[in-house]
């Protein structure tokens, strides 16, 4: 009797062994970020969930500039985000390409069940393009900023199609719409007169926004003993 008994421990001890690894393999390294899911935390985890909430970040950044600054440029700027949320929306539930629900990663905010074109691409790339020409315009690129925006770009498309969240497909035409739109709404924004509603010297810093002076003419009046004696 003890035999079987032993056996069927081992069996059971064997089985919930293969459910723990099913269930590691399920939801993959990135969800190993929820606790409450009985997930360990580690740094892929954590460069993965900073990765997931940075487009979130990003859009929270623009708007407290905007209140630091006391203007409106963020509400113009979430105005513009939202309308290019509808456009997003509109195109993935005309194309109905889902993503991959077994991926719990996917799922932690989740706003649609399609994925193409990817919403996360197209913010990143319609901030930069609403930045970037601004400053274009005038002259003064704050290359870093932009430099940082891309590298969390990449970073974002990376995790996502590593994660099955989004395809290349669905990046590039994000990217496209996201593109497209930021100049689009710059330049409509440009051409109502109201440059004072977007981002020209809000992120540039101090050290880049200094130029030279133009060339100046200055008219001088020489004295000699209290006399005017010359006009310069």
């Amino acid at each position: 009797m003890s035999q079987p008994s032993q056996q069927g421990s081992l069996s059971g001890q064997a089985t919930a062994e293969q459910a723990a690894l099913n269930s590691t393999r399920t939801f993959g390294a990135s969800s190993g970020l929820f606790a409450a899911m009985g997930m360990s935390f580690n740094l892929t985890d954590a460069i993965s969930f900073l990765a997931l909430i940075s487009p979130f970040l990003l859009a929270f950044l623009m708007v407290m500039i905007s209140i630091i600054n006391s203007n409106v440029k963020g509400l113009i700027y979430l105005l513009g985000l939202v309308i290019l949320f509808v456009i997003v929306y509109l195109f993935q539930n005309t194309i109905k390409v889902e993503m991959d629900h077994t991926n719990q990663f996917c799922n932690i905010f989740h706003i649609s069940k399609y994925n193409v074109p990817s919403f996360n691409s197209a913010l990143y790339m319609y901030t930069i393009m609403y930045i970037l020409f601004p400053m274009i315009n005038m002259g003064m690129i704050n290359f870093p900023l932009i430099i940082i925006f891309l590298l969390l770009y990449v970073a974002d498309t990376v995790i996502k199609i590593r994660n099955k969240c989004s395809s290349m497909v669905g990046v590039i035409m994000g990217t496209i719409l996201g593109v497209f739109f930021g100049i689009t709404y710059f330049l409509v924004i440009r051409a109502t007169g109201q440059t004072g509603l977007l981002y020209y010297d809000d992120l540039v810093s101090n050290k880049i926004a200094c130029t030279r002076p133009t060339k100046q003419n200055f008219k001088c009046q020489v004295y000699k003993n209290g006399q005017l004696i010359q006009n310069i």
